[in-house]
């Protein structure tokens, strides 16, 4: 239903799951995304998702040194990819996502309807 759209998560003030820093975005849309189809990642901290058991559920993981590299990687890889889309909630985020030509949605606009 998904196939095509490649999703990448923040996850410190992203994800519900953040520990010190926990954001407004359910960790269980990964699951729920995954099982729709996306190819489903994560662009940040891995640890909250290593400790709450998700990382099984990530297609992809890229570490932030420099996040525009990470998701240009990303889509590289991807490539079959149709709409990449990065969920964060900083304007370093933001300027990630612009720069690796993703759309941006911020974490607080994010929605995930019937899981």
């Amino acid at each position: 239903m998904l196939d095509g759209l490649v999703i990448a998560f923040d996850c410190d003030g992203t994800l519900d799951i953040s520990g010190a820093d926990p954001g407004p975005v359910e960790a269980k849309a990964i699951v729920h995304l995954r099982a729709l189809g996306a190819t489903v990642g994560i662009c940040g901290n891995t640890e909250p998702l290593r400790a709450n058991g998700y990382m099984n559920h990530l297609d992809f993981v890229t570490m932030h040194v420099n996040k525009a590299n990470s998701l240009m990687m990303t889509a590289d890889k991807y490539h079959e990819g149709r709409m990449y889309i990065f969920v964060g909630n900083t304007e370093d985020d933001r300027a990630a996502a612009n720069e690796a030509g993703w759309i941006f949605i911020d974490a607080r606009d994010f929605r995930l309807r019937g899981f």
